[in-house]
């Protein structure tokens, strides 16, 4: 059975969370008031910790240094965290990105929601949770409409990159993706085609992102073709319904 932790300094929260996560399915949770503990004695705290759900304000180190100590050390750094907090600033989001978040939840949040967000993050790591089954594209779509919706909220820019390829090599392919892009960047297989979901990325910034995918793909010999390059800024104007259109070619 997973282990997730729950580090956040206000009890009710966290009575909150553990009954979310005991709603789930989930029943071996750890709840810690701080994170100075384990930053002293990882060992003791992270052994088959799966998933670690983190406020950013609390007492002592805060979220964002202890998870920047995770992101460097060499055994637990591929632990998935989830941020929360009670500041939704551009700058926040940011630095918790760049610290190893690979999800950011402002409170007061919906609890249900919470869940969702917890359940992706499970099924993106670990597989199918719960005998859940979705097709490719509905799954695209689902992130797509998320990474939407929090790019609105933030007012954080948002792009998705379109390759195509071969399908015998395509799961290799995803895979080598996935270890180029950051944690919280998304990548899907549907048929011949690999999309990468690139939260917090400027267009400005995305002939880096294709460099570094494309040079880690040769080194292997598999050549893909970049059939798109979709961008969405909150102050564009446009619409779910554009951006999908335009990746999808939908009429």
């Amino acid at each position: 059975m997973e282990k997730i932790l729950i580090i956040e300094d206000c009890h009710l929260v966290r009575l909150q969370i553990k009954k979310v996560l005991e709603e789930s399915g989930f029943s071996n949770i750890v709840e810690l008031s701080s994170a100075n503990v384990i930053s002293q004695r990882p060992h003791f705290y992270l052994n088959d910790v799966s998933l670690i759900i983190l406020d950013i304000g609390l007492p002592g180190i805060s979220g964002i240094d202890f998870a920047k100590q995770l992101r460097d050390h060499p055994v637990y750094c591929n632990i998935p965290i989830i941020f929360i907090s009670g500041h939704s600033d551009y700058k926040t989001v940011q630095d918790a990105i760049e610290a190893g978040g690979i999800d950011y939840i402002a409170k007061p949040f919906k609890f249900d929601f919470l869940a969702k967000r917890i359940e992706k993050v499970m099924e993106t790591f670990y597989g199918e949770i719960k005998g859940k089954k979705e097709d490719d594209k509905t799954k695209i779509e689902e992130v797509i409409i998320n990474e939407y919706d929090r790019a609105n909220r933030a007012s954080k820019p948002l792009c998705i990159l379109l390759f195509q390829g071969e399908k015998n090599y395509l799961d290799e392919a995803s895979s080598m993706i996935k270890q180029t892009v950051r944690k919280i960047d998304s990548v899907f297989t549907k048929e011949d085609k690999i999309y990468v979901v690139l939260p917090l990325t400027e267009e400005k910034n995305l002939t880096i992102v294709i460099n570094k995918i494309q040079n880690k793909l040769l080194q292997s010999h598999i050549n893909l073709t970049l059939k798109k390059e979709v961008s969405f800024e909150p102050s564009s104007g446009k619409t779910l319904d554009d951006l999908k259109k335009e990746l999808f070619d939908e009429k």
